[in-house]
């Protein structure tokens, strides 16, 4: 089992798509990482989905929890 990393900030969202949001994480998680914290992105979707580069001394954790659905109650 590897190594449990201690983060200094955990940063939230549901993907890293080509939205303003996703633009300000990435800007202020490359800059964090960028003086020494340890910072960890933590979204729905998979990374291959990600539109704005993550600095390499970010964490990226996917919980792969956005799927396709068909109907509103199949997403529920």
């Amino acid at each position: 089992m590897p190594a449990l990393i201690k983060h200094d900030i955990a940063m939230v969202i549901s993907d890293m798509g080509n939205g303003g949001t996703q633009r300000v994480y990435a800007t202020i998680a490359n800059a964090w990482a960028k003086q020494g914290r340890r910072i960890c992105i933590i979204t729905q979707s998979s990374p291959e989905s990600d539109f704005h580069k993550i600095d390499d001394r970010v964490t990226r954790i996917s919980c792969n929890g956005l799927i396709a659905s068909n109907s509103v109650f199949e997403s529920i």
